[in-house]
């Protein structure tokens, strides 16, 4: 069951084995977890600061689900590696699939290293616009 395959899997992760819970995420992923587990064990693996293994994960939800969570992590997942580019290149692909939390954008350190760089402020701007249309729509 999914709520098994999380427990072994933070359990593989508390004993600081971060390999074993990714290879046991790709055989649980054979019955196509759901997005909500696959968003869990990356984010576990991301506060273990296992950025390489969290971005796999990110990577395969991101094409299991087209989720704009799982394109936002492995933005943070890059930024934390410092691979700017492809970090720029996940948070369009967020951006892209409905992230709208412009101040999130703002304050998130995990995209600290994204921010700084000249780039990032066309992506804000875009946040900041559909973040006004979310908003627009709520009223």
């Amino acid at each position: 069951t999914e709520h098994g395959a999380l427990v072994v899997a933070m359990a593989h992760l508390d004993a600081q084995e971060p390999a074993l819970a990714v290879q046991l995420f790709r055989r649980l992923d054979r019955g196509r977890l759901g997005q909500l587990a696959m968003n869990r064990i990356a984010a576990a693996l991301f506060h273990a600061r296992q950025y390489e293994a969290a971005l796999e994960l990110e990577e395969l939800a991101w094409e299991r689900h087209r989720d704009s969570t799982a394109a936002y992590n492995a933005a943070c997942s890059l930024s934390r590696l410092d691979r700017i580019d492809e970090g720029l290149d996940w948070l369009r692909r967020a951006l892209g699939a409905g992230f709208d939390d412009a101040s999130l954008l703002e304050t998130d350190d995990d995209i600290g290293a994204l921010r700084a760089d000249p780039r990032f402020a066309a992506l804000a701007a875009l946040a900041a616009r559909a973040t006004r249309a979310r908003d627009a729509q709520r009223r």
